[in-house]
């Protein structure tokens, strides 16, 4: 499962596309907080979420930035319960920055009176604590796009990045959005997040009737404000899945016409590709995607299911270690990577398109062997990777477990934290350092990376020896 959903932005990039073979590290990763509100009216609060999310869709269209997850991000503050509000300051900001191995956090309020909007932003650089960089933005809040776009350039130049530029229109699209349509957004987007990425929900026939409802919201949304992008994008993921296949392909033209370069247009139209089987265009729509936005999984994912579809299994694998390797998380990709690789003992080097996919594959096939420990040998070959690309989690993770098991504690410390910084949710990363940080006596930070751990490795059994240690800190 995974989430589909992100804001509407229109932008124009002037960047040469960098097209590799494999990802790469970004220079600069940041976290994005929700947004306090600030306005005697209480029917605002879904604007807190909803602007933040708009900001970190945005942010995430340059190749220079990783924003780490927001659905990762609002868990893990729920579960550590750093504010009770839920809301970010500039000392939780520094807490979360460390645990989640984040360079940058943003944090920012919205003040609301009347029409007026007035938004204020704060860049903590979490190594210093210190604020580098604040922006402030204003407008009416019938025209939420131009402030948004208007605020994402301010903030990467805030952060010295200049290869994403966003238009901002003055224009009004889509008047006054209330409260009862946010809510009938926010509930359809809770369907949408449940479905499965690049398949038909097995489930669907008995789901009929959700689906259908929501389309029927969908198109109340699109008849009062008939330029609306999630409305259309969320109608034509749900048409696929009743298998109405025209209104999916309508929807995907309107995406194309309303915003050709956003994300999510890349993904229903190669869905839809997809299920049509038209294999061609679903595979030069992916390729374009993951040229565009090189540090999104789902194109990754994508590219994936049409590889699998014709059972060509190394470029079924490269898709996969990519996918696993960035953001969002879906969850079934490392469950896939595992079955495939572990069930083909027969793969070569030059089936692969580099020899650094086959390095991965054979650490991942180690990784995977439960009754295999961590050795001389493969911790030579993940530091060998590490030479190469220094954008993979894996290689630093495997370097962090053997190092800890010969007490080589400072590295162990060191790269554990890169395996983090790599990809904020690795649940055996927060494990392994939750652990060593406990045996250090730091108990406070042990214990939350520790609970990190359990919230992303959704298990509903506790470790025996991780329960004494933590014990310990009692």
């Amino acid at each position: 499962m995974t989430n589909f959903l992100f804001k509407k932005t229109k932008y124009f990039v002037f960047c040469i596309f960098f097209i590799g073979s494999y990802s790469f590290a970004s220079n600069v990763s940041i976290a994005v907080s929700e947004f306090n509100i600030i306005s005697e009216k209480k029917d605002l609060e879904w604007l807190s979420n909803s602007f933040s999310e708009a900001l970190t869709t945005n942010l995430s269209m340059s190749k220079q930035i990783s924003v780490i997850e927001r659905k990762f991000l609002n868990k893990t503050i729920e579960e550590l319960k750093i504010q009770a509000s839920g809301i970010v300051d500039e000392n939780s900001a520094v807490e979360l920055g460390n645990l989640l191995a984040a360079r940058y956090f943003l944090i920012g309020s919205l003040t609301i009176n009347d029409k007026k909007i007035i938004v204020t932003t704060r860049i903590i650089d979490i190594s210093t604590s210190k604020v580098i960089s604040s922006q402030k933005e204003e407008g009416n809040i019938d025209n939420l796009s131009a402030i948004q776009n208007s605020l994402s350039n301010q903030i990467l130049k805030g952060l010295n990045v200049n290869d994403v530029k966003f238009t901002v229109s003055k224009t009004v699209k889509y008047g006054s959005i209330n409260s009862f349509v946010s809510i009938r957004l926010n509930r359809i987007s809770k369907i949408i997040e449940a479905l499965p990425l690049f398949q038909l929900d097995p489930a669907r026939k008995r789901k009929l009737n959700d689906y259908s409802n929501a389309i029927i919201m969908c198109d109340d949304i699109i008849e009062r404000y008939p330029e609306h992008y999630d409305a259309h994008y969320f109608k034509g993921i749900l048409s696929i899945q009743i298998e109405d296949y025209s209104a999916a392909e309508e929807a995907s033209l309107m995406l194309k016409a309303l915003d050709a370069n956003n994300i999510q247009t890349f993904l229903l139209r190669s869905f839809y590709f997809f299920t049509t089987k038209k294999y061609t265009e679903a595979r030069g729509t992916l390729d374009y995607a993951v040229k565009q936005f090189p540090n999104d999984s789902r194109p990754w994912f994508g590219l994936f299911k049409l590889n699998e579809e014709k059972r060509e299994v190394e470029k079924s694998i490269e898709c996969l270690l990519n996918t696993v390797n960035l953001q969002p998380n879906i969850q079934v990709a490392e469950g896939k990577l595992k079955s495939i690789i572990l069930t083909n003992n027969d793969l070569k080097p030059d089936s692969f398109s580099n020899s650094l996919y086959f390095d991965l594959t054979n650490l991942y096939k180690v990784y995977f062997s439960v009754d295999t420990s961590i050795d001389l040998n493969m911790y030579d070959l993940a530091k060998a990777i590490t030479n190469k690309n220094n954008s993979w989690y894996l290689p630093y993770l495997v370097m962090g477990i053997y190092e800890r098991a010969n007490n080589d504690e400072l590295s162990a410390n060191n790269n554990l934290y890169q395996a983090i910084k790599a990809k904020s949710n690795c649940a055996q990363a927060h494990k392994e350092l939750g652990e060593l940080l406990i045996t250090q006596g730091n108990c406070n930070s042990g214990k939350k990376h520790i609970q990190i751990y359990y919230l992303n490795e959704n298990t509903v059994s506790s470790d025996p020896k991780l329960t004494n240690l933590l014990n310990k800190c009692n």
